[in-house]
């Protein structure tokens, strides 16, 4: 994404806002709503940005929480589904999504579990 795609995102975000406060003083409520439909349409497709440039970033170092809770949950994952044990799926299930979690909190700049680092 280029500055330009980000000035747009904001430029529509602005715009959104802009026609939902006209339409509050107006009174009218479609135009009102209308608004926060854009606005919300350009904040999201600002976080999207923002969220793929700090996974992607290459000063971002991956931490060995995130790497095993991930591979670990996955693994468990297909093996209980493999094999049949509801018990090893659930906890592949939850071992997987904690790793995922940990890793967007970190790599957006989150302390995680009172730490700023690791």
């Amino acid at each position: 994404m280029g500055i330009a795609n980000n000035m747009a995102n904001r430029a529509e975000a602005a715009k959104g806002a802009m026609k939902k406060n006209f339409g509050r003083v107006t009174r009218n409520r479609s135009l009102q709503a209308e608004g926060a439909v854009d606005q919300a349409k350009g904040n999201t497709k600002q976080t999207g940005v923002k969220l793929k440039n700090t996974l992607l970033s290459p000063t971002r170092a991956i931490t060995r929480a995130e790497v095993i809770g991930t591979v670990l949950g996955v693994a468990l994952l297909l093996a209980g589904l493999i094999f049949g044990i509801p018990l090893v799926t659930t906890i592949g299930i939850i071992l997987a999504v904690a790793g995922v979690v940990l890793l967007v909190m970190g790599s957006m700049g989150r302390p995680t579990f009172g730490r700023r680092q690791y």
